[in-house]
């Protein structure tokens, strides 16, 4: 089966994220597709583990649209993030998000 290159593996649309009233992200806007590879890259505390906690549906956003394989994240059950999004920690400086692609429902 062959993935359209225009596929929406994982996107933001104007996220923000706050946290106990404090704003930790704001406006982000990304779209990745597949087989694309990008680094998230910035100072402690600039909010690099809030983004991936965000996408991946750990962390809430208080305003915009996380998307998930082409869908709304808010629309999908936790069984179906679950199956689609792993996470991996190598150490604290190291994470990394896999998404797969929906290519069985």
């Amino acid at each position: 089966m062959q993935i359209d290159p225009s596929y929406e593996l994982i996107g933001a649309r104007n996220v923000r994220v706050e946290i106990g009233g404090k704003l930790i992200l704001d406006e982000i806007n990304l779209k990745i597709g597949v087989g694309e590879r990008v680094a998230i890259v910035g100072a402690n505390g600039a909010g690099k583990t809030s983004l991936l906690r965000a996408l991946s549906g750990t962390l809430p956003v208080a305003s915009g649209e996380v998307i998930l394989c082409t869908e709304p994240l808010g629309g999908l059950s936790r069984a179906t993030i679950a199956r689609r999004v792993g996470s991996a920690s190598a150490a604290k400086e190291l994470s990394r998000l896999i998404i797969t692609p929906s290519l069985y429902n």
